[in-house]
């Protein structure tokens, strides 16, 4: 079997062109979907692939895809990730497995010619849902043919903008995202950073993914009674902070209790009125539970 050489430089070198783009701090991006720095790394992926011979195109939706032609006829085998990232993210998350899909194809072809099936890399366009929360992976959703025309006005970004809207700021046409379906892909591997210690604590180079957690997540509110800080008694008090802590302790703990891979974090809390020397009136925060086997998550559900 012939080995493929990757050189390592092009792998950081694209890495860090692409991380400059909507750069935050030293290792973070703020690069969200149809935003102008979205535009210039969808760019920079297109511009290497092109110089590489690939066969690049972006489709209605706003996949980068980039072909291999292969010599037999027949269905695609695929591989890629997101170019969008969290607000910020980190400039590895999505990039790496985008970065990796162009580079293997581009090697592929310098080092081998023609492959036999034909084969692509996509840079998909969104995954996060950190600029319209609830697009549901657009890019994904666009290529199984999912995305529907009321999903053009229903999905509005955090500032209220309709999806369509703004696709058509970036030169795209709404009415066509349906061009985008795909039915054609045999198989699909993407590439992605472990987003947790366990690989380096084990000093693993890679893992192969053996589930999908499922996972829940809820708002709740627990209401109260305001009232002065100093002169109300404690007795007397209805105070939704102090029933907060409670539950967000016995939450966590019962995470802890069953255990890896069970987890359960509490990411948000809006206090109300807010005051320093205010017993609060109402506290609402936020719930993600997360198990990969669907019996345990049950469990970790039943609170």
């Amino acid at each position: 079997m012939q080995t493929i050489n990757i050189a390592e430089k092009s792998v950081e070198d694209l890495l860090m062109t692409l991380a400059k783009v909507g750069q935050v701090g030293e290792t973070g991006v703020s690069r969200l979907a149809y935003t102008p720095e979205w535009v210039k790394a969808m760019e920079i992926c297109r511009e290497f692939g092109t110089a590489a011979g690939l066969e690049m195109r972006i489709d209605a939706v706003g996949n980068l895809w980039a072909r291999l032609e292969g010599t037999s006829p027949g269905p695609v085998i695929a591989t890629g990730s997101h170019i969008d990232s969290q607000d910020p993210g980190g400039r590895y998350d999505g990039a790496l497995g985008a970065v990796a899909g162009l580079i293997s194809l581009a090697a592929l072809k310098a080092q081998v010619g023609q492959p036999e099936q034909t084969l692509e890399a996509v840079v998909l366009c969104e995954e996060e849902g950190s600029r319209f929360p609830t697009t549901g992976f657009w890019g994904s959703r666009g290529i199984v043919g999912k995305i529907t025309p009321e999903d053009m006005t229903t999905n509005l970004s955090f500032a209220g903008e309709p999806i369509g809207e703004v696709m058509a700021g970036v030169g795209f046409d709404p009415a066509k995202v349906g061009e985008a379906a795909r039915d054609d892909i045999a198989a699909f591997i993407e590439l992605h950073i472990e987003q947790g210690p366990i690989l380096e604590a084990a000093d693993l180079p890679v893992g192969l993914v053996s589930a999908i957690t499922g996972m829940g997540q809820f708002t709740v509110t627990i209401e109260g009674q305001d009232n002065h800080a100093g002169a109300f008694p404690m007795d007397l008090r209805l105070d939704p902070m102090a029933g907060f802590a409670e539950i967000a302790s016995s939450l966590i703990d019962h995470a802890h209790r069953l255990g890896r891979p069970a987890v359960t974090t509490i990411g948000q809390c809006t206090v109300e009125p807010g005051g320093t020397a205010v017993v609060p009136s109402r506290v609402t925060f936020s719930l993600d539970a997360r198990h990969p086997d669907p019996a345990e998550r049950r469990k970790l559900y039943a609170t």
